[in-house]
């Protein structure tokens, strides 16, 4: 969120609108860039980007804890004019009843995201349009370490007990990476139908009742953290620029075309100055 990447005033257009299209069903999250080739791309200097916007975590179970402590304690100032308390984890995905044909099938392609990621953001050296990443990858993959597991890589049973263990510890979503590497698209939609039909039920139960128990939880101490945000207040008259019209702020500037605007009728007099004009010789 370094406004050289996204402006709050479009950004909160955007989500406003999107929040009126859906229902509602909008949640926004933010974090802050991790690569040079994003930073310099968009004039940020490294050293900067963490004050522009903060965030650490470490151990999902940790990182759960000081959420929800933060939004719990006197110090917390929402950023928005809402509060929607969610915390959401990253985690690989390919389903199949048969565990070696779920790993054959999607292990590598959530490898080579987490090779791609380190190449960009930590040991690299990247040209555009020439590096080949996925070659790299492939002469290093023997090598990289499982480190956090597979994920939500397995037959149903071993994808369910991933998702509880995250689940116990009080996270509320995991999105799952699956369109990485050479993941076929079919695979991909195997892999959903089987978890929509295998495991998103029993997890859909429990996390309504988890969400009513929250809110009512967090419902006292969201309404203080609101209370103590400093809003601003709407902008004077006078702070109000008037924007002049292109033809109108160039001087000696031609006069559009009136038959340059195809079907759409340009306008390009203000009718309101003619009148005003007649009315005065009158």
């Amino acid at each position: 969120m370094p406004p050289q990447y996204n402006h709050p005033a479009p950004v909160a257009e955007r989500i406003a609108t999107l929040d009126l299209l859906s229902g509602g069903r909008v949640e926004w999250g933010t974090g802050e860039s991790a690569t040079v080739l994003e930073m310099l791309g968009f004039g940020i200097d490294p050293k900067e980007k963490e004050a522009m916007w903060e965030e650490g975590a470490e151990q999902a179970a940790t990182w759960v804890q000081e959420y929800y402590e933060i939004l719990k304690s006197g110090q917390c100032l929402p950023l928005g004019h809402a509060v929607n308390p969610n915390v959401a984890v990253v985690s690989g995905f390919s389903l199949h009843h048969d565990s070696e044909e779920a790993i054959r099938r999607g292990l590598d392609g959530f490898r080579f995201f987490g090779y791609s990621l380190g190449h960009v953001a930590i040991f690299g050296q990247h040209r555009q349009g020439r590096t080949d990443v996925w070659q790299h990858f492939l002469e290093a993959k023997d090598k990289i370490p499982d480190n956090a597991g597979r994920g939500g890589i397995g037959n149903p049973a071993q994808v369910r007990e991933h998702l509880e263990r995250y689940e116990r510890a009080g996270l509320d979503q995991v999105i799952f990476v699956q369109q990485c590497g050479n993941n076929q698209h079919e695979h991909i939609c195997e892999s959903l139908e089987l978890f929509a039909q295998e495991l998103h039920p029993e997890f859909k139960r429990r996390d309504e009742i988890h969400e009513r128990q929250k809110r009512a939880e967090l419902a006292p101490y969201i309404e203080a953290a609101l209370q103590r945000k400093t809003r601003l207040a709407p902008a004077g008259e006078a702070e109000i620029p008037t924007v002049e019209a292109f033809g109108r702020a160039i001087e000696g500037s031609p006069q559009a075309d009136p038959t340059r605007g195809g079907a759409i009728p340009v306008v390009t007099h203000d009718p309101r100055e003619t009148s005003k004009a007649s009315t005065a010789d009158e």
